[in-house]
C-alpha cells in the first residue's frame, strides 16, 4: 500500500514540475500543443499509410494519364478540320493544263507569271483553230497556235474552255493562284455568259449578279455581296521557270 501511494505522489510531483517552468522558460514551451498529421505523415505511417500512399500516387499518375488523352483526343478533333478547311479552298471540278511558255514565249502570258511584280492576271482560254487566247487585266492580249505537244497534252481548261482560267501573282501574299474564270455563284445558269471581267488593279466583276471579286485576295467577294456567297473557284497551281522551259501547270 505504501509503494502504490508513493508512486502516485511521485507521479502528480512530475506532472508539477512540467507545470512550473525553469527560469527563463515559458509553460507555452513545455506544454506543446500536438501537431495535425499531414497527408505525406499518413503516408508514411505503416501499414495505413502504406496502402493510402499507393492510392495517392496512383491517382496522380491516372490524372496525368487522363489529361494526356484529353489533349491526345483534342488534336484529333481538330485536325481533320484543319484538312477539311485545306481541301475547301480548292474547287473540285476538273482543270489540266500544261504549258511551256519557253517554246511560245507569249508576252501577255509571261506579264503574269513575274513573282517580282504581282497584281498582274491573265485569262488563259481556248480558241476556234487550236490556238489559246491571252487576256491580261493590264490591256494585253494576244493568241498562239498549238504546236504538236500542246495538241497532245490533255486540255481542261476549268469548266468551261472557252471561258478559261486566270493565273497571276497576288499582291498581298505574293502567292500564285489560278481561278476559274466563271462566276462561281452564276456559272449554273447556263443561259447566260458569266465569264468574269478583270480591272487593272486585281479586281474581277461579273455583268450578270454584279458582284466584285478581289483575285488578290484568294478571290473573296468585296462587293455586292448576298450572303453566303461563293468565292472564284481556285485550281492547284505551280510556275517552273528553269532557263530552258517555263512550265505552268494547273490543275484541280
Amino acid at each position: 500500500m505504501n509503494n502504490m501511494i508513493g508512486q502516485a505522489l511521485t507521479r502528480v510531483k512530475n506532472s508539477l514540475c512540467a507545470l512550473n517552468p525553469s527560469p527563463g522558460e515559458s509553460s507555452m514551451t513545455l506544454i506543446k500543443t500536438p501537431r495535425m498529421k499531414t497527408i505525406m505523415d499518413v503516408i508514411k505511417t505503416p501499414p495505413l499509410g502504406r496502402g493510402l500512399g499507393w492510392v495517392v500516387l496512383s491517382w496522380v499518375s491516372l490524372s496525368w494519364v487522363s489529361l494526356g488523352w484529353f489533349f491526345l483526343v483534342g488534336l484529333l478533333f481538330f485536325l481533320p478540320l484543319s484538312c477539311a478547311n485545306s481541301e475547301f479552298e480548292y474547287s473540285n471540278n476538273s482543270c489540266f493544263f500544261v504549258f511551256d511558255n519557253a517554246q511560245h514565249n507569249d508576252p501577255t502570258l509571261t506579264s503574269a507569271l513575274i513573282a517580282t511584280s504581282p497584281g498582274t492576271f491573265c485569262r488563259i482560254y481556248t480558241k476556234p483553230g487550236k490556238k489559246y487566247g491571252f487576256e491580261s487585266n493590264r490591256g494585253l492580249s494576244s493568241e498562239v497556235v498549238m504546236n504538236r505537244e500542246d495538241e497532245l497534252r490533255t486540255r481542261i481548261l476549268g469548266i468551261s474552255s472557252s471561258s478559261g482560267i486566270i493565273v497571276g501573282y497576288g499582291n498581298l501574299s505574293g502567292e500564285l493562284y489560278a481561278f476559274d474564270a466563271l462566276c462561281p455563284n452564276c456559272y449554273e445558269d447556263l443561259s447566260a455568259q458569266h465569264t468574269l471581267s478583270m480591272s487593272d488593279i486585281g479586281f474581277a466583276t461579273c455583268n450578270t449578279c454584279k458582284r466584285i471579286y478581289d483575285m488578290n485576295n484568294g478571290g473573296i467577294v468585296t462587293e455586292n455581296g448576298k450572303g453566303g456567297d461563293h468565292k472564284m473557284k481556285r485550281y492547284h497551281c505551280s510556275y517552273n521557270d528553269s532557263g530552258t522551259s517555263r512550265v505552268l501547270k494547273v490543275n484541280n
